[in-house]
């Protein structure tokens, strides 16, 4: 797309949403603009984005799976994680039906996703100093220091933070202990 067609179809866009919007729709065509301005200027540099590229799978799922991959890498795309998660929940839910081959190449992409999901960082970020801090805690005490993160995400975030290899959790009882992971070394 050039240019001036990016940015004419901008405008078009937000006068339509300022028409329904409360705020003006000089206020929306001047931010939908230089969003489109800064669209336009780093593609012309030859800037990447942020977000790993998904234009092709990664590994091979299933043949069951090509529609909800694509939504996954049209919600990546557009950094929306969340609905991104949820497709790969949604799949997650089917693939115990597949091979062990199939499971396990799916496992390594939400472990490659997780990688680069915003909200596993964020909960590395709240709960590593409490398991430097108290080595052992159980699973169930992290919870509350995430706030405005859900039991289940929370889940999600520790269970990919082990297989990032970031803590070591061991079961204890009807929850985890949790600790950091020793490093690795390599002989």
């Amino acid at each position: 797309m050039k240019t001036s067609q990016a940015i004419l179809f901008v405008l078009v866009v937000a006068i339509v949403i300022g028409l329904w919007s409360w705020l003006p729709a000089w206020l929306f065509v001047l931010v939908m603009v230089a969003a489109a301005y800064a669209v336009v200027k780093a593609q012309g540099r030859g800037v990447e984005p942020a977000l790993p590229s998904y234009d092709q799978d990664p590994l091979p799922i299933a043949p069951e799976f090509p529609d909800e991959l694509a939504k996954c890498r049209h919600f990546m795309a557009l950094a929306n994680w969340d609905a991104a998660r949820d497709v790969l929940q949604r799949i997650a839910y089917g693939i115990l039906q597949q091979p062990q081959e199939v499971q396990d190449s799916f496992k390594a992409l939400m472990t490659e996703f997780a990688a680069a999901d915003p909200l596993v960082s964020g909960v590395t970020q709240a709960v590593l100093p409490v398991v430097r801090a108290q080595p052992g805690i159980l699973q169930t005490e992290l919870y509350k220091h995430a706030p405005g993160v859900g039991v289940e995400q929370m889940r999600y975030a520790l269970y990919f933070l082990e297989q990032l290899r970031v803590i070591e959790r061991k079961k204890s009882g009807r929850s985890y202990k949790v600790y950091e992971a020793r490093p690795v070394i390599e002989a």
